[in-house]
């Protein structure tokens, strides 16, 4: 056998050891939604052994309510009008609790009966990651917006995360145009560069505080005592 037919010709051990290795849960179910195989990724996952996996149905992982969600779009994918999707939905481990998972589901027609695709990725950690943040983010909202001090938030491209109410009023702007606008956009390119060297200190780690004047567009000049601090 000549070297490009070895290297046409599918290695059914080769694909099997990537099925195993993968650090990603794979399954391969058929069109009714019954597992045929499980990579062992997918049952550390979950925390039960391949035979428990297999005697499932798709919908058995998740709650109802995100079971119907998947089960809606795997309908379509059955009927044909789609041949893949993603979601984000929880599954349940074998404790009862909750695993986050982003499920990607493409239709495999290789020949003979079709069959389905699952790959699922771990994201609990990034889903608890960003709840955290928005609880943080509405703590602070309700916090700061009792204050008559301006607070601002700001990305290290240097655009508006978040502003409170006061901070908006200041600057005579409505709230709801200032988030993930430029800041130059907002303050006006002649504030923005006298405030720039203060910027530029506060992204390498430093707290910054400073009391100048300062021409910004739409209110004009004004003195400001202002502290800037990073967070990492």
């Amino acid at each position: 056998m000549s070297g490009a037919s070895q290297i046409r010709t599918p290695d059914t051990q080769l694909f099997r050891d990537v099925f195993n290795a993968s650090p990603i849960g794979i399954v391969v179910e058929n069109m009714e939604g019954q597992l045929l195989f499980v990579n062992p990724s997918f049952c550390s996952m979950l925390g039960f052994s391949e035979e428990e996996l297999r005697r499932k149905h798709c919908v058995d992982f998740s709650p109802p309510e995100d079971a119907e969600m998947d089960w809606a779009f795997f309908q379509r994918l059955r009927a044909g009008s789609i041949d893949h999707y993603q979601l984000e939905k929880r599954y349940f481990r074998r404790d009862r609790s909750f695993m986050w998972g982003r499920l990607s589901i493409s239709l495999l027609n290789g020949g003979g009966s079709p069959l389905v695709l699952a790959m699922v990725e771990d994201i609990t950690d990034k889903k608890t990651a960003l709840d955290r943040e928005r609880d943080l983010l509405e703590t602070l909202d309700l916090v700061t917006n009792q204050m008559t001090a301006a607070v601002s938030r700001c990305s290290r491209d240097l655009r508006y995360l978040w502003v409170n109410q006061a901070y908006a009023d200041w600057l005579q702007r409505p709230l709801s145009e200032m988030i993930d606008r430029p800041i130059v956009e907002i303050l006006g390119g002649e504030a923005f560069e006298g405030l720039l060297p203060y910027v530029m200190q506060v992204l390498d780690g430093d707290d910054v505080h400073y009391e100048r004047e300062t021409t910004f567009h739409g209110i004009g000049k004004r003195w400001t005592s202002a502290t800037y601090r990073p967070t990492l």
